[in-house]
């Protein structure tokens, strides 16, 4: 029995193996196969909404997040026909802005392009 599936009957879960994949992290990790294991291996993860690489870099979230941002810009420009100041800068507030700041404290552009 591996230690995943002792940890898995000891706290009285159940792992779905077609939801779970493995991610090697950082630059110096060996890349172990596992035994028995059917887990996809995955050079990108979504979890919570933020998009993680295995170098821990952002850069492929901050794309994510600029592609639904101009989306939510697209849909404003082709829905709303009076062009008033104040229902388009609401309309930024409430519809463009949530998908470029949500968790921006844990990814924190720190890289000029991904603030660009």
């Amino acid at each position: 029995m591996s230690k995943l599936e002792s940890w898995a009957l000891a706290w009285q879960t159940k792992f779905n193996v077609d939801k779970c994949t493995v991610m090697h992290i950082g630059s110096g990790n060996k890349k172990c196969s596992y035994q028995n294991s059917l887990l996809e291996f995955t050079g990108t993860q979504k979890d919570l909404q933020i998009w993680i690489s295995n170098d821990l870099k952002f850069e492929f979230h901050t794309l994510e997040a600029c592609k639904k941002a101009n989306k939510m810009l697209g849909m404003i420009k082709r829905t709303d026909i009076h062009k008033d100041p104040r229902i388009l800068v609401s309309l930024y507030k409430s519809l463009v802005r949530p998908h470029l700041e949500y968790c921006c404290s844990v990814w924190a552009p720190h890289y000029q392009k991904d603030k660009d």
